[in-house]
């Protein structure tokens, strides 16, 4: 259940990430959208984008493991992920301008979700094709 380890690490990385906005928008007093204010909208878009990549890249993840691809090749773009969403993170929160973390970030979660679709693809072929 490597699929269900890094599901779970994603997942309370979301509930920080959650908070970070929740926390904003109470320090702001902002109910609903961004108030304006610089550091909610940060908060706002590294949770928006950790939505717009994560899942996916985590489904995939499942359906490798379903499969049964190499417990290494699980482990290493699980891992991956996870500290790409985090430079990602933290990369974004300190700036909304162009940073090491948010550019490390994007490219490691990027390759991540290609090497993870092209071995979903290519395993998947295998056993439809080959048998």
């Amino acid at each position: 259940m490597i699929a269900g380890f890094f599901i779970a690490l994603h997942g309370l990385l979301l509930l920080i990430l959650s908070i970070a906005v929740i926390r904003q928008r109470m320090a702001h007093r902002v109910v609903f959208g961004d108030g304006d204010v610089d550091s909610l909208q940060r908060a706002i878009r590294v949770q928006g984008n950790f939505l717009e990549y994560v899942p996916m890249t985590l489904l995939i993840l499942a359906a490798l493991e379903w499969l049964q691809a190499p417990a290494m090749l699980l482990f290493g773009l699980g891992s991956a992920l996870f500290v790409g969403r985090v430079l990602h993170a933290l990369g974004l929160s300190q700036t909304s301008g162009s940073s090491k973390g948010r550019m490390f970030g994007a490219i490691v979660s990027l390759a991540v979700l290609l090497i993870a679709s092209a071995s979903l693809l290519l395993l998947s072929a295998k056993l439809l094709w080959w048998p």
